[in-house]
């Protein structure tokens, strides 16, 4: 188990899409000790013995833990049953804290890149935005759907449909999965290094002034209504949705709000929304690409540019 561990952590290291979003991204927003190298040393993997795992194992129902059931039982015949069954000690000890790490400000101009060897650059423009708001993410779902989402986007279709200036272009928004978290706005392109200047002026112009398109606007509202009328959340999943509502401080479905939410908003609400939190706002640049193919007099102009080393975003 500790060899196959160690061979994926370095196959991850070969993986542009990891080094990209998932090394790079947490290291700029949660600086060097983040959640993704926030994991055992090579030392400290090879020294573990198997009679402390099993012993972890046996610990978890000592600990305080809640119990959460999907299936036919009913509500008091589920309980009767679990306190027949579900043996643990008169007294449970406190669960271990969860190791919270503190977001960067992300308020200097920068550009972070990480050495690849490949034909194509890859960028990210990440923006730390508001603390999370439920009451925002109707307009945020619409903004989703209309500006960056799919191949129907404003993003995609002028970068890559129109303008032929990247192969990939996407934009979200993301709402913090937890309440006290911030929102962060991410807008991905993926090009030919030989066109990074004029994909990444095209995304930054696009950021700044949204087309109008009232035919897509539309269509961005039909289809969150028509994705949440035919999902279907069943069996483990309703108790999922359930824990990902808890830590948001909800106690109902919000895509309720979403649903209703979107449904008559104008595109001057869109517009406002875009204004007040994109337009404008502070970007850090995340870039990977060849050393010998990436224009760095152009990365200049959008920030500081610093190179970040794979042991520097990984951790080993």
């Amino acid at each position: 188990m500790v060899a196959g561990t160690l061979k994926a952590r370095q196959d991850a290291k070969l993986n542009k899409g990891v080094i990209l979003n998932a090394a790079m991204v947490n290291y700029v927003k949660y600086g060097p000790k983040n959640p993704f190298t926030n994991v055992l040393s090579e030392k400290e993997l090879k020294a573990v013995k198997p009679e402390q795992l099993t012993a972890l194992i046996k610990k978890l129902p000592t600990l305080e833990h809640r119990v959460l059931y999907y299936g036919p039982r009913p509500q008091e015949g589920t309980a009767a049953l679990l306190k027949a069954e579900h043996r643990t000690p008169a007294k449970l000890a406190p669960a271990p804290a969860a190791k919270d790490f503190a977001e960067q400000p992300l308020k200097d101009k920068k550009v972070y890149w990480v050495d690849y060897n490949m034909v194509q650059a890859e960028i990210i423009f990440l923006t730390k935005g508001d603390v999370y708001n439920k009451g925002m993410v109707p307009t945020v779902a619409l903004y989703n759907e209309y500006f960056g989402g799919g191949m129907g986007s404003i993003v995609f279709q002028d970068l890559r449909e129109s303008k032929a200036l990247a192969y990939s272009a996407s934009s979200r928004y993301a709402n913090a999965d937890k309440v006290g978290r911030s929102n962060y706005n991410m807008s991905y392109i993926g090009t030919q290094s030989d066109k990074l200047p004029e994909a990444m002026a095209g995304m930054e112009a696009l950021l700044t002034d949204m087309p109008v398109a009232e035919a897509n606007l539309e269509i961005a509202k039909n289809s969150i209504r028509n994705s949440i009328s035919t999902e279907r959340i069943t069996k483990g999943n309703v108790l999922l949705s359930y824990e990902r509502a808890r830590r948001l401080g909800l106690d109902y479905d919000l895509r309720r709000d979403v649903y209703t939410g979107t449904q008559n908003m104008t595109f001057d609400e869109l517009k406002k929304f875009q204004q007040a939190k994109i337009k404008g706002q502070n970007q850090v640049i995340l870039v990977i690409g060849s050393k010998d193919r990436l224009n760095f007099k152009e990365l200049a102009k959008y920030g500081a540019v610093q190179q970040l080393t794979l042991k520097e975003i990984f951790g080993y």
